[in-house]
């Protein structure tokens, strides 16, 4: 990757192109409530009315946390042992990439049987723990490989302009030629090769950058396709398009593919790889494994945010080994990073584990393991911004910068309720400048935020904590007061005596409502969310939670109908009264328990010191209203 962004620096450089941007990255407005399913019929059926929201455009794995290997040590056992001992320790997996070096020749689609050696039992093992999978996998064919002599022969690759010969490029596997996306036959030709793992059960592709060495190609006189001239950004689009859609085609909604969407030099030439509408897991790199890679990183995103590219990660610790080994510190700031970007990836070459670095303490892998919890948390809040971040042409990141080269602002939000300052080197203090707004929030928007690990502290918008205290097991992370975020909650983490851990533990729909003391009373639906299915869900068409504050000590949330369990979470509680909790569809009043771990359906637990409530439901089928009375809220 650094010796193809070196090519396009120069050729850039030759051409003297410039990198201006015009992006409005505060354009996205908080999206309607969702339209209730409404009759007479339904009126007497439920309780509150299910709605109909527009499904995320991918699959919902595309946020969970997804491990790899290097090509050099990757092989069948070597991937199997990998993902097993990140679940031995308890650290959910949801996705995970085989990368370059596979087949027996890039690209053949043929399995090297000498590294893997039983490719569908590696896979429906794979599925069996709840894990996806993914291939490395490009658009070009390399000369040394068995196919090129026939997909020369047939016409199948993309030719030089002035001489009519294949269009042969040198990258960092070697040299290769190009499939002609715009011949059918070749088209139909490489899609049989793709036929081989897709119908075997794998999940998707690591579609990597080899598109932009065609840019020599062009400027040597030109790409000559099936179809005529082509420039390299024709035919980036359709060697991305395609992989995505065929995929789909073949295995249905739930395939992703993981390809980049800006990446630069030095962050000084940003190069567009994929078109925007497949990236929903993609990534940026490759980086060292040092600081300055984390920030390369971030800015790489910010860059592709302020581009309203969906949603992306990076290669946590980055993707190089470098001159410098990767430390403790480099490794968990950008795991923390992770957890709150769409995608949270990590693999490459080196110690990527966090028991690896130091094996006679379980503090990193126990830190690792909160933020991979915290990733699995925000998951469906990430994909319903998915969603409408897709339908209104934006990015589930928004930056809080406009100035996309040289960046030194790293902070951003994950929509309106989530804010994210980012530790960029190695300290355990860092300022925070809060915000006095969300990024188009909506107009009801309180400026303060709560901290993630504290729900007790309150940070006033518009103010700075100077170097607040952030040891390696926290991170910046801020919920704005008077949001309501969809999360996933877990029975094993709720009740670990009675669940136990595992992988493929179906979550629990909960959502929080985070100090509700900010919002006014008497104001009809002030705070809601809407909680968005994913392309290849069969439960439901989504879930719109609405939040009322009848008086001062009361509230309402309003769940519309959806075959689920749910549970409600309500930060910023005061413990000096006991709230009375009723479930409307029943009449029945929640019994209080005294431990997370008796939390039944029909019953609420209070936390007193970090006054949070929470109050489970059985289902809410026929929808729900949950009304809270005699409730004190801490003043803001």
């Amino acid at each position: 990757m650094h010796r193809q962004l070196r090519l396009l620096h120069r050729i850039v450089l030759a051409l003297a192109a410039t990198c201006a941007l015009s992006a409005a990255i505060h354009t996205q407005s908080r999206p309607a409530l969702a339209a209730a399913v409404s009759s007479d019929h339904q009126r007497d059926l439920f309780l509150v009315p299910p709605v109909e929201l527009a499904a995320a455009p991918y699959a919902d794995w595309a946020h969970s946390h997804w491990v790899w290997l290097a090509s050099g040590p990757a092989g069948q056992n070597a991937s199997l042992e990998l993902v097993q001992e990140y679940l031995d320790r308890q650290i959910r997996v949801g996705g995970y990439d085989i990368d370059s070096g596979w087949a027996t020749s890039y690209t053949t689609f043929e399995w090297d049987t000498k590294k893997y050696p039983d490719p569908q039992a590696l896979i429906d093992s794979m599925h069996a723990q709840g894990v996806r999978v993914i291939l490395w996998a490009t658009s070009t064919i390399a000369v040394t490989s068995p196919l090129y002599n026939y997909t020369s022969e047939h016409g199948y690759l993309l030719k030089h302009l002035l001489t009519g010969k294949d269009a042969i490029i040198h990258y960092w596997h070697g040299d290769a030629a190009y499939i002609d996306y715009t011949n059918p036959d070749a088209v139909a030709f490489y899609h049989s090769l793709m036929d081989n793992q897709l119908k075997q059960g794998y999940d998707g592709w690591k579609n990597d950058g080899t598109d932009p060495f065609l840019l020599e190609v062009e400027l040597e006189g030109g790409i000559l396709a099936h179809k005529g001239v082509i420039t390299e950004r024709e035919y980036a689009n359709l060697y991305y398009t395609d992989f995505f859609e065929y995929s789909r085609q073949v295995n249905g909604n739930v395939t992703l593919c993981m390809n980049r969407p800006y990446d630069s030099y030095e962050n000084y030439v940003y190069w567009r790889f994929a078109p925007r509408d497949v990236v929903f897991s993609g990534w940026v790199g490759d980086e060292d494994p040092t600081f300055e890679g984390l920030q390369d990183a971030l800015k790489n995103m910010i860059y592709s945010a302020a581009n309203n590219y969906v949603s992306f990660g990076s290669d946590i610790g980055g993707y190089r080994l470098g001159d410098n080994a990767r430390t403790i510190q480099v490794l968990l700031r950008w795991a923390q990073l992770g957890a709150f970007v769409g995608l949270m990836e990590n693999g490459g070459d080196g110690e990527h584990r966090p028991w690896g670095f130091n094996p006679t303490d379980n503090s990193t892998t126990d830190i690792y393991r909160t933020f991979v919890d915290a990733h699995y948390e925000i998951a469906p809040y990430l994909l319903s911004l998915g969603a409408q971040a897709y339908a209104s042409g934006s990015s589930i990141m928004r930056p809080y910068t406009d100035q996309l080269i040289d960046i030194v602002n790293f902070d951003y939000s994950l929509g309106s309720d989530l804010f994210v300052s980012p530790i960029v080197d190695n300290t355990t203090s860092h300022t925070v400048n809060f915000p006095r707004n969300a990024v188009n929030a909506s107009d009801n928007a309180i400026d303060s935020w709560v901290y993630w690990f504290d729900p007790t502290a309150v940070h006033q918008g518009g103010t700075t904590g100077r170097d607040l205290p952030f040891p390696l097991s926290q991170y910046p992370v801020y919920k704005r007061v008077g949001a309501v975020i969809p999360i996933h909650l877990y029975e094993s983490a709720l009740a670990p005596s009675r669940v136990a851990w595992s992988n493929t533990e179906l979550p629990i729909l909960a959502v929080e409502a985070v100090w509700p003391q900010g919002l006014a009373v008497n104001t009809p639906a002030a705070a809601v969310a809407l909680v968005h299915p994913h392309a290849a869900s069969v439960i439901d068409r989504g879930v719109q939670i609405a939040l009322e504050r009848p008086t001062y000590h009361s509230l309402q949330l309003q769940v519309s109908a959806s075959p689920r369990p749910f549970i409600a979470r309500i930060t910023g509680v005061d413990s000096s009264s006991v709230p009375r909790v009723v479930l409307t569809s029943s009449g029945l009043v929640a019994r209080q328990v005294k431990t997370l771990e008796d939390l039944l359906p029909g019953t609420f637990h209070l936390c007193p010191a970090r006054g949070v409530l929470h109050v489970r439901l059985a289902s809410i089928e026929r929808g729900e209203i949950i009304s809270v009375d005699n409730l004190t809220l801490r003043p803001l």
